[in-house]
């Protein structure tokens, strides 16, 4: 699973936006993505998330858009 994979999989399961916070505690909490960073987790959730959706900068895009981002900065799933 990826990051984006593990997020699409979090939002459903909220059925709502959420922060990039709120986010990363359910991907650690329930295993879905194994972190092999040293870095920053966080930071590696919002590039992946920002790189995947609508309304947010990313320095490199994807084609597909599957996320949004909320005006308050959380994310929801695109309909």
């Amino acid at each position: 699973m990826t990051v984006k994979q593990a997020a699409l999989e979090v939002l459903r399961r909220a059925g709502r936006p959420l922060t990039v916070e709120e986010i990363l505690e359910v991907i650690e909490r329930d295993g879905l993505f194994p972190f092999r960073t040293a870095g920053s987790r966080r930071a590696v959730v919002l590039a992946a998330l920002k790189r995947h959706a609508e309304n947010a900068h990313a320095c490199t895009p994807a084609k597909t858009k599957v996320f949004s981002q909320e005006p308050d900065g959380r994310f929801s799933l695109l309909p």
